[in-house]
């Protein structure tokens, strides 16, 4: 009494699986249209995405790589409906791991990638934190993050001592500063 087998099940809000079935459920190669115009081709485990694969969106952005159990999962390559590109590492959805984000204005980002988050270079951070300070024009902000910057000064001698756990420190003031000055992304390219 359960789907088993190759077959085509057209859904009342018109979604459509063309594919693979084992007791009821997606299983093995299949393609599914959703009704708001997603797609996705590939591989399937018990129903849910598993294995290689492709999404496109109806937005226009589309990705290619590994899926586990339903969700962006390994080694794949985003394409944003912006024209923006990741391609690296995926855990839950997130960017996680080493990737590599290519912007729509071509700026070129390598980084390690943690939950989502990009994990930035401790100095890099900090140099760009102290140059936006160092050229901010407003002297009622700079004041409030004076005493952030010499946080982060100590931070940064701790850090270069080699005490590994300063670095989170170094994040916390860095980014202190830098949303409180609003510092361009420029800085980051020096």
């Amino acid at each position: 009494d359960r789907f088993h087998g190759q077959g085509t099940f057209t859904y009342a809000d018109g979604s459509k699986y063309v594919g693979q079935w084992k007791e009821g459920k997606f299983h093995g190669q299949g393609t599914n249209t959703f009704a708001g115009g997603n797609e996705y081709v590939g591989e399937w485990k018990e129903g849910k995405f598993h294995g290689q694969g492709t999404i496109t969106y109806a937005d226009g952005g589309k990705y290619v790589g590994e899926f586990k159990e339903g969700t962006l999962h390994g080694q794949g390559t985003f394409t944003y409906a912006d024209g923006g590109i990741y391609v690296g590492g995926w855990k839950d959805n997130q960017r996680h791991g080493q990737g590599k984000l290519t912007k729509p204005n071509g700026k070129i980002t390598e980084a390690v990638w943690e939950n989502g988050n990009e994990i930035l270079d401790p100095k890099k951070y900090w140099e760009a934190a102290i140059l936006c300070y160092k050229y901010s024009e407003d002297s009622a902000i700079k004041k409030v993050t004076g005493a952030y910057v010499e946080q982060l000064l100590n931070s940064v001698d701790a850090y270069k001592r080699g005490e590994e756990y300063e670095k989170y420190n170094i994040f916390t003031y860095s980014k202190t500063i830098v949303e409180n000055l609003s510092c361009p992304e420029e800085l980051f390219d020096r």
